[in-house]
């Protein structure tokens, strides 16, 4: 969901009429306009300025709107925190396991999200490693950007893995073609599903504003190209991804209807 910058209102909740400072910032990051909430329901206000999209700013908290479509988002880690502490305990995670992570690794991601899956991985890379996530939908990566910023998931560590990671607002196919060969240890990918996980309500707003577009034949070629080690991506089982772009192996859990696909380097360079 692509949007120009005339289509996006920045504001403050009732509670705030005048937007906080931080308006500056997602004014600029999204090439939006800031505007005073006044009395005005978001819908009317979105009327009133012909835009389609209200960022609205609270205390601590950005919120996305859409009122015509009844959309609204806003950042949340996920289950960052609780897979995490299962890495932890030496539980594993099918995701890390699938990349074979180790301290130190160079991870890009290409399909960033509201950035869970990045969060474990800077987890495990740890300072001396680097994770680099692309967003393909500007709004998108600068709630992710702002949230990792400043979402507080009541562990120093993990908080520190969220502030590590780099929001890249690009299209990961024009990222992936400009990288060096082998930059990076890992490409990861986790491309909208063919069916959602239904009674994943959370999710919901997000795969409403989410970039739509399957994996393709000559990103998965320029990822390879990138990585060093692996290249990995996340679907739900039965996915027709793998029968057009069949992976190496597998990687998934029995109690899980998510799998990775995993492709290795493609030889030379």
């Amino acid at each position: 969901m692509g949007a120009a910058s005339s289509d996006i209102l920045v504001t403050g909740s009732r509670e705030r009429i005048s937007a906080p400072p931080a308006a500056d910032w997602w004014a600029e990051r999204l090439g939006a306009r800031i505007v005073p909430r006044g009395n005005y329901s978001l819908a009317t206000l979105a009327e009133i300025h012909g835009a389609r999209l209200v960022v609205v700013l609270e205390a601590d908290r950005a919120i996305l709107h859409v009122p015509a479509e009844g959309i609204v988002y806003f950042y949340h880690p996920g289950m960052a925190r609780r897979r995490i502490n299962a890495v932890r305990k030496g539980l594993g995670d099918p995701m890390v396991d699938a990349m074979g992570l180790t301290v130190g690794d160079r991870v890009l991601d290409c399909t960033l999200g509201r950035g869970t899956d990045a969060i474990i991985t800077a987890a495990v890379v740890g300072p001396e490693g680097a994770v680099v996530g692309v967003e393909s939908i500007p709004v998108l990566a600068a709630f992710s950007e702002y949230g990792l910023r400043i979402f507080d998931t009541g562990d120093a560590a993990i908080n520190d893995a969220l502030r590590r990671i780099e929001v890249v607002p690009a299209d990961s196919a024009d990222y992936l073609a400009a990288a060096a060969s082998r930059s990076f240890d890992v490409v990861y990918f986790d491309p909208l599903f063919h069916r959602p996980v239904e009674e994943s309500s959370a999710m919901a707003p997000l795969r409403a504003l989410a970039d739509s577009r399957p994996l393709s034949p000559e990103s998965l070629a320029d990822a390879r190209r990138v990585a060093s080690r692996v290249v990995v991506v996340k679907q739900r089982r039965g996915s027709p991804l793998w029968e057009t772009l069949p992976p190496d192996r597998m990687v998934g859990s029995r109690k899980s209807r998510l799998e990775y696909g995993v492709y290795s380097p493609l030889p030379g360079d």
